[in-house]
């Protein structure tokens, strides 16, 4: 017996334009019922659900360095 294939539902959500969100600068916004950043570090975008996994504060509202440590 074969299981049947699993289905997904594709969401488009509209964001800000680029130049609403400046080079350090972020947007935050809520889409599809979660609360999403979106965060300009050095001209490149990068989005994250805004809770910190750990403790569920906000994580997308510090500051923007652009630094990362493996």
């Amino acid at each position: 017996m074969t299981a049947p294939a699993p289905t997904f539902a594709i969401r488009r959500y509209v964001g800000p334009k680029v130049s609403d969100v400046p080079e350090g600068g972020r947007f935050i916004g809520e889409f599809g019922g979660r609360s999403i950043g979106i965060l300009n570090v050095d001209g490149r975008f990068h989005a994250f659900l805004n809770r910190c996994p750990h403790l569920g504060g906000p994580l997308c509202r510090g500051e923007v360095i652009g630094l990362v440590y493996a």
